[in-house]
C-alpha cells in the first residue's frame, strides 16, 4: 500500500531532561506509544474510535515494535500547535486481539495549545483541532471534543504522578469522527472516541505534517511532499 503524507520540516528544537518529580514538556519531536490503562484494552492501544463502523470498538495500537507502525507528535508551544502523526495497527477491538487488522494512517493537528495555569502541562481549551484517519480505501474526518473543560491534554497532571498511573508523559483527549466528506463536528460524540497515549521525547527535530485538508500554510511553512511505499 502507498500513501502520501505531506510533511513540513520545521527547525530543530533542543529537548530538556525532565527533572525527577515532574515531565517537563519541551518543543520538538515525541515518539507516541500505547497507554497502559486503557478501558478496552486488551490489546493496548493510543487511539480509540467507537461506531466508526456498525462493527464497534475501534483501537490503533501505537506500538513501535510492530513492523510498519510508527507514530509521533510535533509540540511548538511557542506556535500554540500539537501535531500527531503517523501509521498505527488496528481495526475492530474483539476483546483480546484484532478482526481483520490493518494499517491506518492518521493526522491530526491542535491549534491554540496553551498552559495550564499553575502547571507545566500543556493543554487545547476549545475544540481547536482536524484531522484525518485512514485505512487506504475509507477516510474518516476527525475534529477536536472539549468535555467542558478541555479537548485535549499533554503532561503528567497536576501532581506530577502521571495520568490514570501512567508515569511521565501523557496524551488525552476526545474527538468527533465521520466518514468523509462528513463535517464531523455535525455528528453526536460518541464515548469513548479519544486519545490515550505515552510520550517520550526523541531527541530530533520537530517534524510537522500538513495534509491537503489543513491547506499549505497551516503552520505558516514551507511544505515538503514526501512518498513512503508498503
Amino acid at each position: 500500500m502507498k500513501l502520501t503524507k505531506a510533511l513540513v520540516l520545521c527547525s530543530a528544537f533542543v529537548l530538556t531532561l525532565a527533572p525527577a518529580d515532574a515531565a517537563t514538556i519541551a518543543d520538538g519531536l515525541y515518539v507516541l506509544d500505547n497507554h497502559d490503562d486503557g478501558s478496552a484494552r486488551p490489546p493496548l492501544y493510543g487511539f480509540r474510535l467507537d461506531g466508526l463502523t456498525a462493527s464497534g470498538i475501534h483501537t490503533f495500537s501505537f506500538d513501535t515494535a510492530i513492523a510498519g507502525v510508527g507514530m509521533n507528535m510535533a509540540v511548538n508551544a511557542g506556535a500554540g500547535t500539537i501535531a500527531i502523526f503517523g501509521t498505527a495497527w488496528g481495526g475492530v477491538d474483539n476483546g483480546s486481539g484484532y478482526t481483520s487488522p490493518t494499517f491506518w494512517d492518521i493526522s491530526f493537528v491542535y491549534n491554540t495549545v496553551l498552559p495550564v495555569p499553575g502547571d507545566d502541562d500543556l493543554y487545547v481549551v476549545g475544540a481547536t483541532g482536524t484531522g484525518t484517519i485512514t485505512d487506504g480505501t475509507d477516510t474518516y474526518n476527525l475534529v477536536a471534543k472539549s468535555n467542558g473543560s478541555f479537548a485535549f491534554r499533554l503532561g503528567d497532571e497536576g501532581d506530577d504522578n502521571g495520568h490514570r498511573g501512567e508515569p511521565g508523559i501523557s496524551g488525552w483527549g476526545w474527538v468527533n469522527h465521520a466518514l468523509a466528506p462528513t463535517d464531523p463536528s455535525t455528528v453526536p460524540h460518541i464515548a469513548a472516541s479519544d486519545w490515550l497515549f505515552t510520550a517520550s521525547p526523541s531527541g530530533g527535530p520537530g517534524i510537522i505534517p500538513t495534509p491537503a485538508a489543513f491547506g499549505a500554510g497551516l503552520l505558516g511553512l514551507a511544505g515538503l511532499a514526501l512518498r513512503r511505499a508498503r
